[in-house]
């Protein structure tokens, strides 16, 4: 059983002051909620790219001002097939002596991307009275394609095997997705327990040969937002024709198919706007010039809505409140079936209904005609339907707004992480004492 004090080690993909993402902002965000209570020290590993380091380092604090080491970057590996390691995993290494001194009771694992199987192989080796639990956040063990489960022809995949991989990936041998297979079940074996954020994603695994009872289907543990207070600035009257989208703006998130739904819609409802809160001129700045097709048909699709859409760039998470505050729906168009996208319960804390595929994760989290609206699928006629639905009637916001389910409290979700942890005590009373 923990105690008081006992150390839980956060290691996650990326830093998500260097590389945004639902999963980066899922790991430190449980690390944040476990420093705030007090009771848990909570160190946090990341890996990122090789310019943090200099020449001949592979760990270092996150940062200078950091005099308590509870902030850590380790090389990332750029290995997305069978996951090697970056750093050194030798006895008396900087990371080796960083563990021993740590002595963690509770290795929190948030993605094996840029981390590397090695890694966590090692850290049961070093602390094999450990317990390590890692958390599911995409099908990355499962898909060696796109971590998607999703065929080059756009199909949906029901699980790896070697004919289709092969197929997904010729130019993959066989023995190298052998190597990756055996490397992964290597790992799962090492690990007491799994969370999946959403049952969609547990039942993939659990399809695939993971017992059901050692995986737990827990909320991520997010910071608790508090919507933005009415302000007599802004005219909450016209917002249920306001749309915003948030966050990645790759193809797999289908903004396209969101541009496609509001040339669409605005031939009808020319009162209709679109906010784009994502990185959307890096994109075009990057993929333009090498004739990408993919940006080129965002670069067209921007340039015919012209005002219509808007595009401030990038945020911070501090400002979703005032962002979504600003918007009367969010949206998600992704063309893959999603675990428990964090912009959704972000949208559900600020009490923006939302409008999403009736698909996958997606459609488990965002009840239809509850806490927003389902589309079909990959579909833009679909979606600028449900829009023109939005804009025409402002009694379908306004209701939605009404029974919309607040997300699971910070206090809650770390609850129940803690118990799986295998602490038993109660995070109420031991606040209050």
């Amino acid at each position: 059983m923990m105690g008081m004090q006992s150390t839980v080690l956060v290691l996650s993909h990326g830093h998500p002051a260097i590389r945004p993402g639902g999963g980066e902002n899922a790991a430190y965000a449980l690390h944040g909620e476990l420093l705030r209570q007090g009771d848990w020290r909570s160190v946090f590993l990341a890996a990122a790219p090789a310019e943090h380091f200099q020449e001949g380092e592979d760990l270092r604090p996150c940062s200078a001002a950091d005099t308590a080491g509870s902030e850590w970057l380790v090389k990332a590996s750029s290995d997305w097939l069978t996951y090697q390691s970056a750093c050194s995993l030798l006895n008396g290494s900087p990371l080796h002596q960083l563990v021993c001194d740590l002595q963690p009771q509770v290795i929190s694992v948030h993605q094996i991307m840029h981390l590397g199987l090695d890694l966590i192989l090692r850290l049961r080796d070093w602390c094999p009275q450990a317990r390590i639990v890692y958390t599911l956040h995409e099908f990355l063990l499962l898909c060696p394609f796109n971590g998607q489960l999703k065929t080059r022809e756009g199909l949906y995949c029901q699980g790896p095997t070697p004919l289709g991989c092969r197929q997904c990936l010729p130019e993959i041998s066989s023995e190298l997705l052998l190597l990756r297979s055996a490397r992964i079940q290597l790992m799962i074996d090492q690990v007491d327990c799994f969370i999946s954020p959403s049952r969609v994603v547990k039942d993939c695994f659990v399809a695939w040969g993971i017992a059901a009872e050692r995986i737990e289907v827990i909320a991520n543990c997010l910071t608790d937002l508090q919507p933005e207070p009415p302000s007599l600035l802004l005219d909450e009257s016209a917002l249920h024709s306001v749309f915003g989208f948030f966050g990645n703006c790759s193809e797999a998130k289908g903004l396209d198919l969101v541009l496609e739904a509001m040339l669409g819609l605005v031939r009808r409802q020319s009162e209709a706007r679109l906010v784009v809160h994502g990185p959307v001129q890096r994109l075009l700045e990057e993929g333009i010039p090498r004739r990408d097709p993919y940006a080129i048909k965002l670069q067209h699709l921007l340039a015919q809505l012209g005002d219509h859409v808007s595009c401030p760039g990038p945020y911070r998470q501090e400002e979703i409140p005032r962002l979504m505050g600003r918007v009367g729906w969010v949206l998600m168009a992704s063309r893959w079936l999603e675990n428990a996208p964090v912009v959704i319960q972000e949208a559900l804390a600020c009490r923006r209904p939302l409008l999403v595929p009736a698909i996958g994760g997606m459609a488990e989290h965002v009840r239809n005609g509850l806490d927003g609206l389902q589309f079909a699928p990959e579909s833009a006629a679909s979606l600028a339907s449900v829009m023109r639905l939005a804009c025409r009637d402002p009694d379908v916001w306004s209701n939605l707004r009404t029974t919309m389910a607040p997300p699971l409290s910070a206090e809650d979700a770390l609850q129940k992480h803690l118990n799986l942890f295998g602490w038993t005590g109660d995070i109420s009373e031991a606040r209050l004492s």
